[in-house]
């Protein structure tokens, strides 16, 4: 995570994609401060794709999976629910996808293989030639898609937990070596290392 001063002088935490969304543009978020207090941050053109505005937590790491857990069903009804341009009332006005999370998802996780479909969407939806509900349905397929695989690994690697602790192990190995290399060429560069 990496810190941005607030205007209390406190340093708030932020994270990356987070940190990422304000650089691009404004965004209206609550961040939690190293106190555990709310840190509104406001601005009214956000570009942010999901519901960011609740409480920033640490997360268990079990719960970093729960998006890939989710049901075809609940994906869906999530997807539906999602808000479109609010000028649209009968899906025959023309729309704007700037700014409209259905697009951005869209943009972000459709293959190259459903690019030219999100292309034509984006300008019948510009015509108001498509309703936001077909918009929706192509986005579940995408991610759909995108999540299916990830699930199917997932799964595997569920029922074999001494795989996942042998890999844990490797991982950790691997990183404290390099962890010892850096540490060495900060100590030289620093001429602290005495002891070596």
């Amino acid at each position: 995570m990496s810190g941005r001063e607030s205007k209390g002088g406190g340093n708030v935490k932020v994270r990356p994609e987070i940190e990422l969304l304000l650089k691009k543009g404004s965004l209206q978020c609550v961040m939690m401060n190293p106190q555990g207090r709310k840190k509104k941050s406001r601005n009214q053109n956000s570009e942010c794709p999901t519901n960011v505005a609740q409480p920033m937590q640490r997360s268990h790491p079990d719960q970093l999976w729960k998006g890939i857990k989710r049901p075809k069903e609940e994906v869906k009804k999530k997807v539906m629910g999602m808000y479109t341009d609010p000028n649209r009332i009968h899906g025959d006005e023309p729309g704007n996808v700037g700014g409209n999370p259905v697009f951005t998802y869209l943009d972000a996780f459709a293959s190259e293989s459903d690019k030219s479909q999100v292309l034509s969407y984006k300008s019948k939806y510009k015509e108001g030639q498509i309703k936001d509900s077909e918009v929706k349905e192509f986005l579940v397929k995408v991610l759909e898609e995108f999540l299916e695989p990830i699930r199917k690994r997932r799964a595997e690697y569920e029922k074999q937990p001494e795989q996942i602790d042998k890999i844990l192990k490797e991982g950790t190995e691997k990183a404290r070596a390099e962890a010892q290399k850096t540490l060495g060429a900060v100590k030289a560069a620093m001429k602290i290392n005495y002891f070596s």
